[in-house]
């Protein structure tokens, strides 16, 4: 120990030496580790008692001289909802009637589902008795068919 220092050093400085370990220099020589990570800023923001003594605490000219905006416009201050722009993606209907397009219509739609409302119809397999079938046979008497 003499070979380096001159005398021993004192416990206080080993305790700092100790705690200051893998700290930056910033974080050491400037920062107040002890007093929190809380900035001044919001140290000084806290909330402070007032003592009992006090008295009483004048009332604001801001609450007294308030008037709501909604009392006072003639107009309606509610935005008016905004309606989602038309995507140019999106297709037009009249234009898909007119040219007869019928993508997106599924191949079950398109056929299978023709024939079968077809069979149904003209009762080719013979009365339906099942209740979905029942159920078929009055849609369809509403609709007009047999």
């Amino acid at each position: 120990m003499k070979r380096y220092l001159d005398k021993e050093p004192s416990p206080e400085a080993i305790a700092s030496d100790h705690s200051n370990r893998g700290r930056t220099v910033y974080m050491v020589d400037y920062c107040d580790l002890e007093g929190g990570f809380e900035s001044a800023v919001s140290r000084a923001r806290r909330r402070v008692d007032l003592p009992p003594n006090w008295g009483e605490i004048p009332v604001t000219t801001q609450k007294a001289s308030y008037r709501s905006p909604s009392l006072l416009a003639t107009w309606d201050l509610r935005p008016r909802p905004c309606l989602p722009r038309i995507s140019p993606l999106t297709p037009n209907l009249k234009e898909r009637e007119i040219l007869k397009v019928t993508t997106g219509v599924s191949e079950y739609e398109g056929r299978i589902g023709t024939l079968g409302e077809l069979i149904l119809q003209d009762e080719l397999h013979g009365t339906p008795q099942d209740v979905q079938c029942l159920r078929f046979q009055e849609m369809m008497k509403i609709r007009g068919g047999k």
